[in-house]
């Protein structure tokens, strides 16, 4: 009965990964059952298909299944190789067989007493610190175009691996990626992992999927079932808006990017406009002013303000181009925020039907033990409108639970679109910042290069008198070298900014469209997964289960 539970539990957090669909169109549900000895290695399979809803007189289905049993019906069916056709009659079909077709995952199981490798019936009964080690071997590997170049993709797998282990003679109990509940005289063990997925992604923070591990310390070793629940999906479709919405904040950066290049290229233009001016003003003050040096002057002169009135236009347009994004990324925060609102009432809504099917299943389990105690008074003369009840409330039974299985891990992936959600919020309105940071610098080298250009107005004004004092040339100089060391500066800065913020900024952005593409690339490959012993499955979930040990 314990392990009844714990199947239970691991299969609700395992198909709330599925999405609650109502399917207009006929679906089938594949169940992978498998029994396992203490090291991982295959005893047998028996595989569930479930057709709903069979709306057809017949259903033509594939299958590689051996032995097949109608479980749900008395519905008739032929086979001829992978093909089989069952005589629905309009009802749904769920049936039974068995098969030796080898699995996507491979699982190893070693044992470890004290550091000290050994079997699992060697450590029987011991005392001592036990390690348990599930290794995970995603056999699903695909070659997938993504971003123009192909790389080396593996089929997504979720798995999801637990036990029950008491509390009489085990203490420090500890899983890698899951929960230890304790229940009172029980603990429940329940880790997850993604085989493949590090390779597919390489993120490095995903480099401890492949494996799982159960740690505890022993006065008697022993070990109930091991339940390792698997499903391969990992994203659905309606989650990639997410990394849609990245691609073009992405798009944003890229822009903003080439706009701080323009920066640049002004803040260069100014500085080699302060050094042409400083090498004129240089060469005025070496030499008694004469006419020809003052027109070749009043030439340096123009030549320089036109640069600062084209370096002005350039930083304008600029600005122009950072408010259009502003506006945008502002846009963008609306959005997401309103995504957030609409996150935050589907969990309230998921919380609902949560309570709402609890209490319906809690009638129903009142009806079924009425008519199962009703069954035993009456033996074989059981009244057949009775038994049709029972087998009505049974049925009630299972998709109650099947529902209740599937909500609250709704409510987990609702709850992480919401985590998701509100970390693209905080980068937008980084996003913000920064653009209205870099528009206020623009402000500013536009305001600077116009004060440039009142000196460069001044200095035509003044040629005149410069011819015949000497004096005031030198004065300009002075000037000239602080204009010139401070137009150096502010190139060195903005430089500086663009090198270690912008570029860092937009690396960062290119990486998050690959890990989007990537996403994209692992959702069309779950897509593409049509089945464990058929290729025409739309959902597929493995239930292995290890031998206990006692």
């Amino acid at each position: 009965m314990k392990n009844n539970r714990l199947l239970k539990s691991i299969l609700a957090v395992t198909i709330a990964m599925y999405p609650l669909t109502t399917y207009a169109a006929t679906t089938k549900k594949e169940t992978v059952f498998t029994n396992l000895n203490t090291d991982g290695t295959v005893v047998d399979t028996t595989v569930t298909n479930y057709i709903c809803p069979a709306t057809l007189e017949k259903y033509e289905d594939e299958t590689k299944l051996n032995e097949i049993v109608n479980l749900n019906g008395s519905e008739t069916f032929t086979q001829d190789g992978d093909k089989i056709i069952w005589k629905a009659e309009g009802k749904d079909i769920y049936y039974q067989g068995n098969t030796n077709e080898e699995q996507p995952l491979d699982i190893s199981i070693k044992y470890f007493l004290n550091d000290k490798e050994l079997s699992a019936d060697e450590i029987r009964g011991k005392s001592g610190n036990v390690k348990i080690k599930i290794n995970l071997e995603n056999k699903m590997k695909n070659r997938v175009k993504v971003n123009g170049k192909y790389e080396t993709l593996y089929t997504p797998f979720v798995v999801m691996a637990g036990t029950i282990i008491d509390s009489d003679n085990n203490s420090n109990i500890n899983a890698t990626n899951g929960r230890v509940v304790n229940t009172g005289d029980k603990n429940i063990v329940a880790s997850i992992a993604s085989p493949g997925l590090y390779e597919s992604i390489n993120l490095s923070k995903l480099n401890n999927l492949d494996n799982i591990e159960f740690s505890f310390d022993t006065t008697n070793f022993k070990m109930d079932n091991i339940y390792i629940i698997a499903t391969p999906k990992l994203l659905e479709e309606k989650d990639i808006k997410l990394f849609k919405d990245l691609d073009k904040i992405s798009d944003s950066i890229k822009t903003l990017q080439d706009s701080m290049n323009q920066i640049q290229d002004g803040s260069y233009q100014l500085k080699n406009g302060t050094d042409d001016l400083l090498n004129g003003v240089n060469l005025i003050s070496s030499k008694l002013p004469t006419e020809e040096s003052n027109k070749a002057n009043e030439q340096k002169l123009e030549y320089l303000k036109g640069t600062n009135e084209s370096t002005i236009e350039k930083l304008t347009i600029a600005n122009k181009g950072l408010e259009a994004q502003v506006k945008e990324v502002s846009d963008n925060i609306t959005n997401a925020k309103n995504q957030l609102e609409d996150v935050e009432t589907n969990i309230k809504k998921t919380d609902e039907a949560i309570n709402t099917n609890t209490s319906k299943l809690t009638q129903v389990n009142e009806g079924i033990s009425q008519l199962e105690a009703a069954k035993k008074l009456y033996g074989v003369n059981f009244p057949a409108e009775k038994a049709a009840k029972l087998q009505e409330l049974t049925m009630n039974k299972v998709q109650l639970e099947t529902a209740l299985s599937v909500l609250p891990n709704q409510k987990a992936a609702l709850v992480g679109t919401k985590t998701s959600i509100e970390g693209t919020l905080t980068l937008l309105k980084q996003t913000y910042s920064s653009l209205q940071t870099s528009i206020e610098a623009n402000k500013g080298l536009i305001q600077l290069i116009g004060g440039n250009n009142q000196v460069v107005n001044s200095s035509l004004n003044t040629i005149d008198s410069m011819r015949t004092l000497s004096g005031a040339m030198n004065q300009l100089n002075s000037g000239i070298r602080k204009l010139n060391t401070g137009a150096t500066t502010l190139n060195n800065g903005i430089t500086k900014f663009n090198k270690e913020g912008i570029n860092k900024l937009s690396n960062y952005s290119i990486k998050v469209n690959n890990y989007s593409s990537k996403a994209e690339a692992l959702v069309n490959l779950s897509k593409n997964y049509k089945g464990y012993a058929s290729n025409n499955a739309t959902e597929t979930i493995f239930v292995n289960k290890v031998q206990s040990i006692n």
